[in-house]
């Protein structure tokens, strides 16, 4: 991918994608609950503090997307690689 090559990427941002590459997830709360409003949740074994700015720099980047999911009542906002995210080749970054 040509467009791959352009990307600033650093060992953290290349850590997260790679951490997503291999199946794994985070979510942030997104509840308006003052209480639970930006929890943070990740699968077991992620390990990474994804913080907002590194969020906003990869869907800026067009490699990181959102969706809403919905449990017990308590919306989260879950992040995924779009197939650009996928395609990038992290490990020798």
């Amino acid at each position: 991918m040509s467009n791959a090559k352009k990307l600033k990427l650093n060992k953290h941002l290349r850590d997260v994608i790679g951490a997503l590459q291999k199946g794994h997830w985070f979510e942030l709360c997104n509840s308006s609950k003052p209480c639970i409003e930006g929890r943070y949740a990740c699968s077991e074994g992620f390990g990474i503090r994804v913080m907002h700015r590194t969020i906003l720099k990869l869907q800026r980047e067009g490699i990181l997307t959102k969706r809403q999911v919905q449990y017990y009542g308590i919306s989260w906002l879950r992040y995924e690689l779009t197939d650009t995210g996928r395609a990038l080749d992290v490990s020798h970054s």
